[in-house]
Parts: structure tokens; C-alpha cells; sequence
């Protein structure tokens, strides 16, 4: 729609409805997905970078190895003898 828009020459007030959060949105999704070559907007190249900074966001692990040791070697112990719940495992389920 914004590349339709643009080759429309429509000024970026128009595009946004003069509504400035849109407008401001619509200025740095432009400039974050223009062509480096060419300086065009393009709805697919905007997709593809768009998809690229997606997957090199770094995600966050809820659950890594260590915990799962720490897990497994308490609920052996808590097999052996009594044992109360650990608070800050309570507080996630």
C-alpha cells in the first residue's frame, strides 16, 4: 500500500491521514526499507528486510540446560526424602 502510494506521488502527510504517530511510523519504515542502490521503496524488498531483522533478533530462553539439570537434580532428591517447593519454580507455573 505505501509503495502503490509513493509511485502515486502522494506526500507522506497524505499517506499517514495527518495523524503524526502514523506519519512518523510511515517516515522510518521508509527509510529503514528503502533500496541502498536505487533509494525506491519496494513492498518486497521492505518484506524481505523486514523477515531478516526478525530472525537475527535474539530470542529469549525460558528454559536452558542448566536449569533443566538444576530441575532433574531436585526432583531426585524430592524422590528420596521430603522436600517443600521452591518458590521462584512455584511462582512460574
Amino acid at each position: 500500500m505505501i509503495a502503490r502510494l509513493i509511485a502515486k506521488k502522494h506526500t507522506i502527510t497524505s499517506i499517514a491521514g495527518a495523524n503524526i504517530n502514523i506519519k512518523s511510523l510511515i517516515i522510518n519504515t521508509i527509510t529503514r526499507n528503502t533500496d541502498a542502490r536505487n533509494r525506491e521503496y519496494q513492498a518486497n524488498l521492505a518484506q524481505r528486510k523486514a523477515n531478516l531483522r526478525h530472525k537475527q533478533k535474539p530470542k529469549k530462553i525460558a528454559f536452558n540446560q542448566e536449569a533443566g539439570l538444576f530441575i532433574q537434580d531436585y526432583l531426585t532428591f524430592c524422590r528420596l526424602s521430603l522436600c517443600r517447593p521452591i518458590p521462584q519454580l512455584a511462582e512460574r507455573c
